[in-house]
């Protein structure tokens, strides 16, 4: 009897479908990743590459870009009124020309190439990055908070992209629901174990709106002669006559 309940139990076990997150996260890499591009061998004879190192296919992506700056006041206003009224990250990224490739180093460790797919040309190459701007990690964060929001896998684009004054990003949307998770170079009231949704990016940015913009203006009205481009003063230390400062 015992054998026999042991074995209805295997077959269970071995029949049970992987947890949700996991088949979630297997459409999400499937849709985010480039579908096997197309491989350039010049381009592991290229300069930029040390000893050991390969591009690994496999962890390739498109590289986007948003019309949102952030670090403006204007940039901000216009996030704001355009999301607020119901407007979508994904209408205003455009591609960037460029593909960013995982670099697998012999000794273990991994870096970012970026790749001119037009003139089949590795243009840089960050040695040591992990990926850390574009790799989509296994975050349970992260999961979390799409199964919270519904998003939709099967109808969902994944891109990564640069939110001008905010962070490095890779966005997920289905069309209706979007969600930010950020990346790299993200200031410290955002977290990178979580993805934000629309709602909590508009009350995230009109919070440190302030912070964001802080820096803008700073280098304008320079003295011609010796500008300084903290204080705008001349070359004797003097105040800026545009500035007062």
């Amino acid at each position: 009897m015992k054998k026999a309940m042991l074995a209805l139990l295997s077959s269970i076990l071995i029949a049970a479908p992987a947890p949700v997150g996991d088949d979630i996260w297997a459409e999400l890499e499937n849709a985010y990743y480039l579908d096997a591009p197309v491989f350039y061998s010049e381009l592991e004879n290229s300069d930029f590459l040390e000893p050991g190192e390969a591009l690994d296919w496999s962890r390739a992506v498109e590289r986007y870009s948003s019309s949102y700056d952030l670090s403006t006041e204007a940039g901000v206003e216009q996030f704001l009124s355009h999301l607020g009224n119901g407007g979508k990250i994904a209408d205003t990224l455009t591609p960037d020309n460029r593909w960013m490739v995982y670099v697998q180093n012999s000794a273990g460790s991994g870096g970012t190439a970026i790749i001119n797919p037009e003139s089949n040309t590795i243009v840089g190459l960050h040695h040591g990055d992990e990926g850390e701007l574009f790799l989509l990690q296994p975050s349970s964060g992260v999961q979390q908070a799409l199964l919270d929001a519904g998003l939709k896998p099967d109808k969902a684009q994944v891109k990564q992209f640069l939110l001008e004054g905010l962070a490095h990003c890779i966005l997920y949307t289905d069309g209706q629901v979007e969600l930010l998770q950020p990346v790299s170079s993200y200031p410290s009231y955002m977290s990178g174990e979580t993805a934000y949704t629309t709602q909590e990016l508009l009350a995230l940015v009109q919070e440190h709106r302030a912070e964001l913009t802080q820096y803008e203006g700073v280098n304008t009205n320079l003295d011609p002669i010796k500008p300084n481009v903290i204080v705008g003063a001349g070359a004797e230390g003097k105040p800026n006559v545009a500035t007062g400062r």
